[in-house]
């Protein structure tokens, strides 16, 4: 036999010899290595957004043991893939530790992709780098055994991961930690009625000119209790997120950076101090800063927690793992602390898999307060309630119908775009849903009235934290030259009749006043000393408002900075408010570049072979019923072979109905607008889009 034959022998038996290096690995060691590396690419990363926003935990009103149980579910979640890899193994090893090294490489490639997304990166780039990196890892671990000797020497990784996730950072409060009461007052407090009514998201600008007036007719509710009572027009919140602002409300105190919005953090309050003196009714929907022992609640079911929590941990996950520009038309995940398939979304071309809710949860918010307002209690009525609305997504028309919010987003990243007409579309679905709220105000005004609580009542509205429309600017973390405008809200307080130190009825008060300054005001409405120490005052305490200079705001990502508390400042996004919506009318939106008479005209429309227009989710309009919800007010359409800022308008059964134009968010050129909702007829409607030249004809 020649040596060149021999050679040839030996280099096929080395070659097989290598394909075959190490192939059978043992059962366990699939589910462990599976174990690893899932809970350091998958896991990790949604426990780590997670421990940073202990308030989605809050919100569910979950157990130190669910907690412990969730964080052990999700780190071994991904072990649900050794299942089929031990059925192939069975039928093949060879095949088996194949498979396993593509499952390993493609969570390593999931967790590149995570990492290098950003706005603006071309989502090409992102996938290359990350497929690469995962066939590079999945050749790694099957050929080299330096690699599967790490992989080895990291099994402690998942429980590392928990332990640091239920140990440290802000959700170690949660887990290790319970309820605590803080101090009361005696019984000597006065008899009145207490209603508390707290908006969320709801800017000052929205009800206010830019020359500082009320602007009555876009709010006749909100003006209604004013006329009655006092308006605080100069009034700011102390937080700009929800965690810190129902917190500063309750208690009278500057939340402190790290504070959950717990009854643990925050053992006093106006809640813990009157408990003796009046009936506690207290709805707070995603904070627990009222004790259990104190305010009552109905106990969630908890398998239906579980439900919502497996459905929002995965919408979550979807976010993280999807790139930035290919998850917008997923249901937003910073509206609130949970339950984000019911706020509703229209599915796009993305995920199809996730159906759009019906139901839009915090419209059921104010139903449920009604009933406190017609209980007969032994003892004066205490009643807060914090309703989710006015806070975006905007998914309401100004008569409550639930519309979904498909179509665009005018933040980039939390910080709004600097394009006028997106922005003034923004404003409009805002307008739309803030009228919902007034609505909604005046009823409950109407419903203590029913109940003879009106006039002996006091009774304040304000928001928890307001947001801002400045172009370029966070809407919602407050900088220096921000500040004033982003934390300026609504703040108007009806005083119980007869009351003697209360201002004439009507007043607009100008000198400072501050959310903090709720707590302080109701103890001295009641004749009562706070019974532990607060950072606001009485609202009664002009004077001592007048002396302020500046006021504290705690941010949602944990900064804290000062305001100047001169009223001048706060007209900018109010102003900005007057070009779009002078009368606070969300259909009074015009564009400014079109011809005053496309509007009802029934245009000759042009095929352009070079420009495409194609309205999204057509089918929507193909049985129209104003009694199902959503109801497809939103139309949008994806458009290419046009400029940005090009005039568009929305056809139904041939007319045009509205104006919009298009704009870019990322890589994708839209079209998107709001019709009313009568314009939709009963059964199939005709609805187009089309573009306008500058002389006004119509073209796609």
């Amino acid at each position: 036999m020649s040596d060149t034959v021999l050679t040839d022998k030996a280099s096929s038996k080395s070659r097989s010899a290598l394909l075959r290096k190490e192939p059978m690995v043992t059962w366990w060691w699939t589910i462990a290595a599976i174990a690893v590396v899932g809970s350091l690419t998958l896991s990790q990363p949604l426990l780590s957004l997670l421990g940073r926003s202990p308030e989605f935990f809050v919100a569910k009103e979950m157990t130190s043991l669910e907690i412990v149980l969730f964080a052990l579910g999700v780190t071994l979640v991904p072990v649900v893939l050794a299942v089929p890899l031990l059925i192939v193994r069975g039928v093949s090893p060879m095949l088996g530790q194949w498979a396993l090294d593509l499952v390993l490489g493609a969570m390593v490639a999931v967790f590149v992709a995570y990492f290098l997304d950003e706005p603006g990166r071309p989502w090409e780039q992102i996938g290359g780098i990350a497929l690469g990196v995962g066939v590079l890892f999945a050749m790694a671990y099957h050929f080299s055994k330096g690699m599967r000797t790490a992989v080895r020497f990291l099994v402690p990784a998942p429980l590392l991961i928990v332990a640091l996730f239920l140990l440290t950072g802000p959700v170690s409060a949660l887990v290790w930690s319970g309820d605590e009461i803080g101090a009361a007052v005696g019984s000597d407090a006065a008899d009145t009625p207490v209603v508390v009514l707290v908006t969320d998201e709801f800017p000052l600008s929205t009800i206010m000119s830019g020359e500082g007036e009320f602007v009555e007719e876009g709010f006749p509710n909100l003006a209604r209790l004013a006329d009655d009572g006092v308006w605080y027009r100069n009034a700011v919140a102390n937080a700009a997120g929800t965690a810190q602002g129902i917190p500063a409300i309750a208690t009278g105190k500057i939340t402190k950076l790290g504070d959950l919005p717990t009854s643990t953090n925050h053992p006093d309050s106006m809640f813990t101090a009157l408990r003796r003196s009046h009936a506690m009714r207290v709805t707070e929907q995603v904070t627990k800063v009222c004790p259990e022992d104190v305010c009552s609640s109905e106990e969630t079911s908890r398998i239906e927690m579980w439900k919502t929590l497996i459905s929002d941990v995965r919408i979550i996950a979807t976010h993280l793992v999807l790139p930035t520009e290919q998850s917008q038309d997923l249901p937003a995940i910073d509206a609130n602390w949970g339950n984000f398939a019911q706020e509703g979304f229209e599915t796009g071309d993305i995920l199809e898999a996730f159906n759009a809710a019906i139901e839009d949860d915090r419209r059921a918010e104010f139903d449920e307060f009604f009933p406190v307002l017609r209980e007969d209690t032994e003892r004066p009525l205490f009643a807060f309630g914090h309703f989710l609305l006015p806070h975006q997504p905007w998914l309401l028309l100004d008569d409550g119908t639930f519309i979904g919010g498909a179509g665009f987003s005018i933040f980039d990243d939390g910080v709004v775009w600097d394009r006028d007409w997106p922005r003034a579309l923004g404003m409009q679905r805002h307008l739309l849903v803030a009228k919902y709220v007034d609505t909604r105000i005046g009823q409950i005004l109407d419903e203590l009235e029913a109940n003879d609580l009106y006039d002996d009542a006091l009774v304040m509205l304000v928001s928890d934290h307001g947001a801002g429309w400045v172009p370029g600017q966070e809407r919602r973390e407050p900088i220096q030259e921000t500040a004033a405008n982003i934390s300026s809200v609504p703040f108007i307080v009806k005083y119980p009749d007869g009351f003697g130190d209360a201002p004439a009825a009507g007043s607009v008060d100008s000198a400072r006043a501050e959310t903090i300054d709720v707590a302080p005001t109701v103890f001295d409405v009641l004749g009562v000393e706070p019974p532990y120490a607060v950072d606001g005052v009485s609202l009664l305490d002009v004077d001592g408002r007048s002396e302020r200079t500046e006021t504290t705001i705690t941010g949602p990502r944990g900064t804290m900075l000062t305001a100047a508390a001169a009223f001048e400042g706060l007209f900018e996004d109010a102003t900005e408010v007057d070009r779009w919506f002078p009368n606070r009318d969300p259909w009074e939106l015009r564009h400014p570049d079109a011809p005053p008479d496309l509007l009802g005209s029934t245009p000759e429309v042009r095929d352009d072979p070079a420009v495409e227009v194609s309205v999204v989710d057509r089918e929507r309009f193909e049985a129209v019923d104003p009694d199902t919800e959503p109801y497809p007010a939103v139309v949008y359409a994806d458009v290419s072979g046009a400029e940005e800022g090009t005039v568009a308008g929305i056809l139904v059964d041939g007319q045009v109905v509205t104006l919009t134009e298009t704009f870019q968010p990322y890589d994708l050129m839209r079209a998107a607008a709001v019709i009313p909702k009568g314009v939709l007829k009963t059964g199939s409607t005709d609805v187009d889009m089309v573009l306008f030249d500058e002389a006004g004809n119509a073209y796609r």
